[in-house]
Formats: structure tokens, sequence, C-alpha cells
């Protein structure tokens, strides 16, 4: 499903996800763009989740375009990992456009209270994102209230 996910990732934003989908992103807690860490582009998903257990999106690069990526499930309760891989689509192997992409789905998408995490640790100076980039990528969403600025520690992300 979150496969399915990202290799629809143009189209998904703009139309109804589906529960499945929905309930995925309300597990994510955390998304981070990791720079020289691999060239694998890795979301790992906790199935059945324990509260102490979100999801972690990591999107790991190191030198030039990461051409594969791949899904592991890991259940909270066995601890059994099983992996999916997957060739990223065209359209979204610059891996700042595909961080941007996913970030904006799940800010969009998730009812998760603590979404705004989503830029913990993030060093924007590397997207080269100006603040006309930032403002109509997060603060024009729908779903953007408030009370989220009060989470993100603008130090940590250089912003």
């Amino acid at each position: 499903q979150l496969v399915s996910l990202i290799n629809n990732i143009e189209t998904i934003s703009s139309t109804p996800l589906t529960q499945q989908t929905q309930s995925i992103l309300n597990q994510i807690n955390n998304i981070r763009y990791e720079k020289n860490k691999n060239s694998e582009c890795r979301i790992i998903v906790v199935a059945n989740p324990k509260p102490d257990k979100a999801i972690i999106t990591k999107i790991s690069v190191e030198e030039g375009i990461p051409v594969r990526f791949s899904v592991q499930t890991m259940f909270s309760d066995t601890n059994f990992n099983a992996e999916q891989r997957a060739d990223l689509p065209t359209n979204i192997k610059d891996i700042q456009s595909l961080y941007q992409k996913m970030t904006k789905l799940y800010i969009e998408h998730s009812e998760n209270k603590n979404r705004m995490k989503v830029f913990a640790g993030t060093n924007f100076i590397d997207f080269n994102m100006t603040g006309q980039n930032l403002s109509g990528f997060v603060l024009t969403l729908s779903r953007f209230y408030f009370e989220d600025l009060l989470n993100i520690n603008f130090t940590d992300a250089n912003l």
C-alpha cells in the first residue's frame, strides 16, 4: 500500500485517501531527510504499532540520485521484518522533491496531532528553500493549525 502511495504521490494528494492509507499516514511520527548516509530511500512501516513505536520515514541519499527504495514492515509484537523493494518513479527521483511531496502529503492528510514534527532535524538549507517556497508548501494547507507552530523547533530546522 505504501509503495503504491509513493508511486502515485503526484495524483494521490488531490484525491481522498483509502482508510488503510489514511491509517498509515496517521501513524507516521517523523519524516527525516539524511544526507551522505546511503543511496537507498527506506520507508519503515510498523504494523499494529504500539504507542511508543510510530512509523519513522527515513529518506537517505549518498551522492547522486537514488533509483530504488524499500518499504520495510516491522510487526511491533513479534519484531518480524518484511521488506518490499521498488524502483522510484522517474518524476520523484530527486530526493528533495520526494521529501517535500511526502511531507506535504502527510501534513495534508494525517490527523496525527504531532504531524508537524516531520520538520524535526531537517536542514532546509540543503533544500535551497526560500521563505516563499516554504509558505506555499506548508502554511497555506487547510489543515495547518496555529498551535502546530509551537511544535516546530525552528533552530533545529535551520530555518
